[in-house]
């Protein structure tokens, strides 16, 4: 046993008292990789594993310490037992080891409570040879407090937009602007008589981005600016009166003395900064004049300025065809078939100083797969800057960077600079993409007729410096704008002729100043809209803030109301654009969005949910208009805008808020968030419809919620395979309630077609999880936002024709970039599923940019921890259940894989996993809890039980019914192996029904008994009974029991030769043989037996099979879509989707068994016609005469959720005497029981008489309208 100590602190120590404890932890290693020589990191594992980086193969060890609050940890690692062995490493694995076992660790806040965080890697390169694994160590740990920082001023609780009359001006850049009275008169179309100008006020925060950290202070709520305004003492705004201001403009410049030179940071949200005028309030703020004395012991008669030239055109990671537009940055001028940019006239400046050296600095994005130069010629000054390479794959860096900073020597007032990236040898690719050029100056301070800024940054080592302009004007002004909201008039002085100046306190700090006359040319804001009055500053209590676009707010409204409603939650609405008049002065800043909830959430400690109603787009400011502008609510982008993997969208920033949070989306979350991606009214109501339609509509209950779905991709060594078995064996051990579906590609068989390898079968096995209804559908493996594998399974275009209307299911899909919201020229598959009309998902959990398989499944795991159980009685939101996961996995410690999977939903919404438990009492008159019975083939079966709450208690009051699902014994299959890359693995399914029924339940209690078929698996082993119960209303239960056998066949023999009886319809039971059909209908059947129907599909032969025109190539087995009877248990139907048939007409065959294996048979003709075009036929009404009542019939080619029917009845002469009116839930093609009792509109009895009528269908077909009228017929009235 070896002995040693690690010592790390992490961070810096500050003075405060240190407290320690410890712990001991033993490593269980799997042992299966230690059987073979050559193992690579990523096959190493031990039980409890974590990974910490973004593709890092390492498995880490994490432990999460109590902490009493801010601060810092130092961690001591003692080994207690490592293990060597004679396992052989490829040198890249090697190089990935260090020489030591690396220990980091952390304190962040989940909530306002801390928590300390130790990762560990428990492997290390010895000598560089060999392999060592810890075993067994302690880990003492000292946490030293955090210095107590000042906190932040609270919130405002009043806005100041909350009264008054209030217009939006904007303004593109830095500069003194003017309004006069023709301003107020054309732009905000006021007279100038009816205003005091006295009681002008503008307000506004300078405009530049916010700080993203929450622990930087930024102006809450708008601030009120001083201003100048020439000739308001009278209380009259007369002609030749006027406003003068200063504004900042959006972009963001400091002088930098590390640098000497400006930093600027370009607003990437807005090209203009916001002010707001109030009228008739207070009285204004007014510039006022500061003196100060003194003698100044420097003088200045220079300016150090800048010009800064930048085109914002193109996100970089949008030019790559199997990429997404990601990060805060975009580039301008391209060198790519220009490889040289002249700036010509870009960098003209004022009576420079050519005897002082100026500076240039850039940053130029190059791509190319071999080193390449960038140049930059200023004046007689010419640098190079060497490019590294790229490598050309969707998952690697598009570019890369030179960025360099150098001095030159000015020759006059226009600097020339040309820079250059040459065409590389041998004609290799390469491309380049300037993203800023800057040059800075001395200046001579010479009155042009035009606004001087002034800075000195020699000026901050003295304490009082006089700046002096010459060939200056008398009427010559100057402003200190220093602090742009406290703009101050700085008292001139006459220097000699012709020269005027001002002193000024400058010590330690680089102050900007103006020189200025009234009588020179300024420029106006520009109009941006009046404003109503606010007050979100207002909101102090809240459980839910829905955010919304104001092209949403019906459908926010509503969601709002059903919430409230359904969780019994205080929700409060805002506005967007009202956030950002509050919050960011008007500049559309997600920052804004996240200091709101910060507000609530320091507020009110039950705030805990954030809904984004609106989808978002990475081009916040619509630059690229080959797309549509989709930016409804903002999205927060990376800095990183190069690195697909490291540049992406997340809405956790909104939610990250404790101090120290936020920045470079560090922390842990604090909100549970939800983004409804609405691209226009119709797509928001349809995600509020489902919504509303999940949580109240009966019409949604059924077995389907005991059904979840695991799904993956093959290759990779069966990774994802073993990843989905992991999950599944985990929950099915955790939560043995739910009934499993796996759909695993390699166990299908691989198909070759043109397009290359494809999975028909699992194809349809997807659609089919949807049509039967699934709780929840998960996927791990490669993906796009197209959909899933390269075998192309679970297509847009397949998501778009589910037609699950009431049975949607939570989808989790741990892919590379299902669902690139914020990427408005792509349709993704995520978003074809939540916008599905017809069905699709509920909600979907899923990848916003590319993602490491690793990662996706320590944060699947997680989500499975605790989306399928009940927390008191029910189950937890979506979004805490994705708050808690991403929590156990917070960028704080590990890289931002987590960051990338988003909650699409709504985040209170909660699975509809039935609260209720049915539990059986007794199996044959025995209690399985005592006693396991044992269950053979053409034996009965008696089963009772009750419905209880989560406490045990029977429910006496639930009244409805119960339905059954009896499970053979499980099977095990196998994957084919069917690529290099897989191999064939055994994985197990309990699928084989032996039983489907539906009893009543009376008073909480129930019973069912049947014979088991003789089509079971003899061998013995544990069954499984599935059982869900709904009173029809709000209540479900749902419930098993596996403690029993079943297996071997009984002694006895049934005497039954009556085969079962085949009823075969299209989508409902009135459609009649030849008759029409669109080309995707649904099939129907109708079975009955005299003792049972065998549905159990375990011998060769006995399905429920249909056959299309007699194709018995390939028969479609219909077992898994039989539904038992409500009334009679040997009774059931089938409806299963036709997909894709030809226009014609067709024939279908079926057989059924019963539990004796007497076959039964039925068929049917029917033509397809199009359904591109709206058909009807067969249209009449019946009886026809009549003389009480007569119903129209007819039949069409379109299935859809709903239509609306509306018979217009005649009466010879031609004038109308009834209107029916009707909207059909429409499951399939026959409209039926619309009924005329032969009166008028008012309710007479009308006479005997033909009477002709037509109808006029209205559906709609996603965003396609379809309307049809029929020829106008007969019907007669007989009196």
């Amino acid at each position: 046993m070896k002995f040693k100590i690690i010592q790390i602190s992490i961070l810096c120590s500050f003075f405060a008292e240190l407290w320690s404890q410890s712990s001991h932890h033993v490593l269980q290693w799997d042992s299966t990789s230690f059987q073979q020589q050559e193992v690579r990191l990523s096959d190493l594992h031990f039980a409890g594993e974590s990974h910490r980086t973004i593709g890092n193969p390492l498995p880490v060890f994490r432990v999460d310490v109590p902490v009493p609050g801010p601060g810092t940890l130092s961690v001591r690692l003692i080994i207690k037992d490592e293990q060597s062995g004679p396992l052989l490493l490829s040198p890249e694995d090697f190089a990935a080891l260090q020489a030591d076992y690396p220990v980091s660790a952390g304190v962040e806040a989940e909530r306002g409570k801390y928590l300390g965080r130790i990762w560990l890697h428990p492997l290390k390169n010895l000598s560089g040879q060999e392999l060592l694994l810890l075993r067994s160590f302690d880990l003492e740990w000292e946490f030293q407090p955090s210095p107590s920082l000042p906190p932040l001023p609270e919130y405002k609780t009043e806005s100041v937009l909350s009264s008054g009359i209030w217009h939006r001006i904007a303004v593109p850049q830095r500069g003194i602007y003017r309004m006069g009275r023709d301003f107020f008169q054309q732009a905000l179309n006021i007279d100038p008589k009816s205003i005091d100008p006295r009681r002008i006020q503008l307000f506004g925060n300078g405009g530049q981005m916010l700080p993203e950290s929450t622990d930087d202070s930024f102006a809450d709520d708008l601030v009120e600016n001083a201003i100048y305004f020439k000739g308001e003492t009278d209380g009259s705004f007369d002609e030749g009166d006027f406003i003068l201001f200063y504004a900042p403009g959006p972009d963001q410049v400091m002088y930098d003395p590390s640098t000497e030179d400006y930093s600027y940071r370009k607003n990437i949200y807005e090209d203009s900064a916001y002010y707001f005028l109030r009228l008739g309030g207070e009285t204004g703020k007014r510039i006022e004049t500061v003196t100060h004395a003194g003698v100044p012991y420097y003088s200045s008669n220079q300016t150090y300025g800048y010009i800064h030239y930048e085109n914002d055109l193109v996100n970089l990671l949008d030019l790559d065809p199997g990429g997404e537009g990601s990060g805060k940055d975009w580039y301008g001028d391209e060198l790519s078939n220009t490889r040289e940019l002249n700036f010509g006239n870009a960098f003209i400046f004022d009576h420079l100083d050519l005897s002082r050296n100026g500076r240039f600095s850039y940053s130029f994005a190059g791509r190319a797969a071999v080193q390449s130069k960038f140049f930059a010629e200023v004046e007689a000054k010419t640098v190079q800057s060497t490019i590294n390479p790229i490598i050309y794959s969707s998952i690697s860096r598009f570019a890369q960077l030179a960025r360099k900073s150098e001095s030159f020597q000015p020759v006059s007032d226009l600097v020339r600079a040309v820079i250059r990236y040459p065409q590389l040898s041998g004609n290799t690719a390469s491309q380049g993409w300037l993203d800023y050029f800057q040059v800075s100056a001395w200046s001579n301070l010479v009155w042009g007729n035009k606004t001087l800024f002034i800075l000195d940054p020699e000026s901050a080592a003295h304490e009082l410096t006089l700046f002096s302009v010459q060939q200056a004007p008398a009427s010559l002004k100057f402003w200190d704008l220093t602090d742009p909201a406290e703009v101050q008039f700085m008292r001139d002085t006459m220097v000699s002729g012709g020269t005027r100046g001002f002193v000024a306190n400058t010590k330690n700090q680089y102050r900007l100043f103006a020189a200025f006359d009234e009588g020179q040319s300024f420029p106006s804001p520009a109009y941006a809209g009046a404003i109503g009055n606010q007050n979100l500053h207002g909101f102090a209590e809240a459980d839910m803030l829905i955010v919304y676009n104001r092209a949403f707010e019906e459908e926010a409204t509503r969601l709002a109301a059903h919430r409230s409603s359904i969780s019994g939650l205080r929700i409060r609405l805002a506005e967007q654009g009202q956030i950002f008049n509050e919050f960011s002065s008007g500049s559309q800043d997600p920052a804004a969005i996240r200091n709101f909830c910060r507000m609530l959430y320091l507020r009110d400690t039950a705030f805990k949910y954030l809904v984004l109603f609106g989808d978002g787009s990475y081009d916040l400011r619509h630059r690229n208009k080959k797309d549509p502008d989709e930016n409804f609510i903002a999205s927060y982008q990376t800095d990183e805008s190069l690195d697909p993997i490291y540049a992406y969208p997340s809405d956790d920033f909104f939610g990250l808020l404790d101090p120290g949070e936020s920045k470079n989306l560090s922390g842990k979350l604090d909100l549970n968030i939800g983004r409804l991606c609405a691209r226009n009214p119709t797509e928001a109501k349809n995600l509020v419809d489902k919504i509303i339609r999940y949580d109240t509509d009966p019409r949604t209950h059924g077995e389907w919620k005991l059904t979840t779905v695991y799904s993956a991709d093959d290759e990779d060594s069966n990774i994802h395979f073993h990843q989905a078995e992991t999950i599944a064996n985990k929950t099915k051990a955790a939560q043995p309630v739910f009934n499993q579906e796996k759909i695993y590609l390699d166990a299908f068989l691989q198909k070759t077609t043109p397009g290359g390898e494809r999975y028909p079968d699992a194809n349809q096995a997807f659609y089919n999880a949807f049509f039967q209804g699934s709780l929840v559908v998960n996927y791990l493996g490669h993906g796009g936002y197209t959909g899933l594998a390269q075998e192309r399974v679970f297509q847009n275009t397949d998501i778009a024709e589910y037609d699950n209307y009431y049975k949607l299911p939570l989808v989790v899909v741990a892919s590379c970039t299902f669902n690139g919201f914020d990427d408005p020229s792509k349709t993704n598959a995520g978003e074809e599923g939540l916008h599905n009309q017809n069905g699709g998902f509920l909600a979907l959990f899923s990848t916003v940019r590319a993602v490491y398989s690793d990662d996706n499944f320590d944060l699947t795991q997680s989500v499975y921890e605790n989306l399928l159980r009940l927390e008191n009685g029910s189950p937890l939101s979506l979004g805490e259940v994705i708050r808690r996961a991403k929590n156990q996995h917070s960028s704080g410690f590990i890289l931002p894989n987590s960051r990338k999977f988003l909650l699409f939903g709504d985040p209170a919404q909660q699975l509809a996993i039935p609260r209720l438990t049915n539990r059986v009492t007794g199996i044959n008159g025995e209690d399985p809890a005592t006693h396991q019975d044992t269950v053979r083939a053409l034996e009965r079966l008696d089963v009772e039980g009750v419905v209880e709450d989560h406490l045990g208690q029977v429910q006496t009051q639930f009244n409805g019914k119960l339905f059954v699902t009896v499970y053979d014994k499980e099977i095990q299959l196998s994957t084919k192996a069917n690529d290099p890359g897989s191999t064939v693995a055994k994985f197990k399914l309990q699928k084989n029904v032996v039983y489907k029924g539906v009893v009543d339940v009376v008073s909480g209690q129930w019973n069912f008994s049947f014979i088991v078929p003789k089509d079971i698996n003899y061998a013995f082993g544990q069954g499984k009974i599935s059982l869900y119960s709904s009173d029809g209303g709000n209540l479900e239960g749902a419930g098993y029991e596996d403690r029993f056998t079943i297996g071997g066949v009984s002694e006895g023999q049934i005497d039954d030769t009556t085969p079962p009886v085949v009823k075969v319809f299209l989508n409902d039971s009135l459609f009649v043989s030849g008759g029409i059909c669109g080309p995707n209908p649904k099939l129907y059947i109708q079975l009955s037996d005299d003792i049972g129907l065998n549905i159990s599909g375990n011998s060769i032969g006995h399905d429920i099979t249909a056959i299309l025109d007699a194709d018995s190539r390939f028969p479609v087995v219909l077992n898994p879509y039989f539904k038992a009877s409500l009334t009679d248990p040997a009774r059931g139907e089938v409806l299963y989707p036709l997909k894709g048939l030809t226009p014609g007409k067709h024939h279908i065959a079926v057989t059924a068994w019963d539990i004796s294996n007497n076959p039964g048979y039925g068929e049917l003709e029917f033509t397809v016609v199009d359904d591109a075009e709206f058909a009807v036929e067969n249209m009449y009404n019946f009886p026809n005469p009549f003389d009480e009542k007569t119903t129209f019939n007819l039949a069409t080619n379109q299935s859809v959720p709903e239509l609306d029917l509306l018979v217009e009845i005649q009466s010879l002469s031609g004038m109308p005497v009834r209107t029916l009116r009707q909207t059909i839930v429409n499951n399939g093609f026959r409209l039926v029981q619309l009924v005329w009792d032969g009166r008028d509109g008012d309710g007479n009895e009308l006479p005997g008489g033909v009477y002709p009528y037509r109808v006029l269908l209205t559906a709609r077909r996603g965003n396609e309208l379809l309307q049809k009228t029929t020829p106008y017929q007969k019907s007669v009235l007989v009196r």
